[in-house]
């Protein structure tokens, strides 16, 4: 593992080859040497020895199925799956990658829960395959789908407001902001009703406001600035936030050329650095912009 780490597969490999030849004709041991076949068929990926890595990871899965006593009911299987179709969308093989994506993904639902760790890997896995293609409507789907599920959960909670946010980003992502701008007030709504704290709102509000910035839509801008400021806590966030929430405001007044309320925003986000944190660049670039909105409201140094 240290040597993976460091990048270093060949020295790697040696060892992996030799952890593995112990005792591989246990059988009482498969999944112990199906975990050393899935990681020698990384390293070989990494050292484009892409017959030895598709073996290797044949053979974790050959081991997998036998802990799972002849079928496919194993966690363990759909990872293998995982990595081949990694494996297979290297080589070019699409067809067989999405298959055996499909097949992963589905098995983790069955056997772990749609909310399992592993099932949101695996479908973060297919999301990148779909994006890699260009099947965007795909994704779309899987990200709604995933926001049902949550729904269905006997309470809301940050879950529901994780699942709205990603497919919110997809959006951004794809210049669909009226869409975003629809998933994101969802989410503000559920974030209020909770009084849950929720960063990634938070930051996808922020570029939904920046975006309406850029385009002069001021009203559109400040109303998202304003839920990112209303979603801020004391009770989970730190001052800096408040902070950086009021510099949002000062852009938004300096593009509208309303320099006394930049000023003021500017003012109180300083007063909140000065309080809190020792001197930084940060606070010195606070120090210089509220200084030049002085200036530029009153005319005068």
């Amino acid at each position: 593992y240290c040597l993976m780490n460091d990048k270093n597969y060949q020295a790697a490999e040696s060892f992996l080859l030799e952890a593995q030849a112990f005792d591989i004709n246990d059988t009482s041991c498969a999944r112990a040497w199906s975990i050393y076949q899935n990681l020698l068929g990384t390293v070989e990926l990494k050292l484009n020895k892409t017959a030895e890595a598709e073996r290797y990871y044949q053979l974790a899965l050959q081991n997998d199925l036998l802990a799972a006593q002849g079928g496919p009911e194993s966690a363990d299987v759909a990872r293998d799956f995982g990595y081949l179709a990694a494996l297979y969308q290297k080589q070019g093989k699409l067809a067989d990658a999405d298959k055996l994506l499909s097949q992963a993904l589905e098995m983790d639902r069955q056997i772990l829960g749609d909310f399992a760790l592993e099932t949101k890997a695996m479908e973060a896995n297919v999301i990148a395959f779909n994006t890699s293609q260009q099947r965007y409507k795909e994704n779309e789907w899987l990200y709604k789908q995933a926001i049902r599920k949550a729904k269905n959960r006997q309470t809301p909670d940050d879950v529901l407001i994780e699942r709205i946010n990603r497919l919110a980003s997809f959006y951004i992502e794809r210049n669909d902001y009226s869409h975003a701008e629809e998933q994101l007030a969802k989410a503000f709504k559920v974030s209020q009703d909770m009084a849950f704290y929720s960063k990634p709102t938070i930051a996808n509000l922020d570029k939904l406001g920046d975006h309406y910035l850029s385009q002069s839509d001021y009203t559109k801008a400040a109303k998202q600035y304003e839920r990112g400021y209303l979603l801020v806590d004391d009770r989970y966030s730190f001052n800096s936030d408040k902070a950086l929430r009021l510099d949002k405001f000062t852009k938004l007044y300096i593009a509208q050329k309303d320099f006394v309320k930049a000023a003021e925003t500017a003012r109180t986000a300083l007063w909140i650095r000065r309080k809190n944190y020792a001197p930084s660049p940060e606070i010195q670039r606070n120090e210089a912009e509220y200084l030049a909105l002085l200036k530029q409201t009153n005319g005068r140094d």
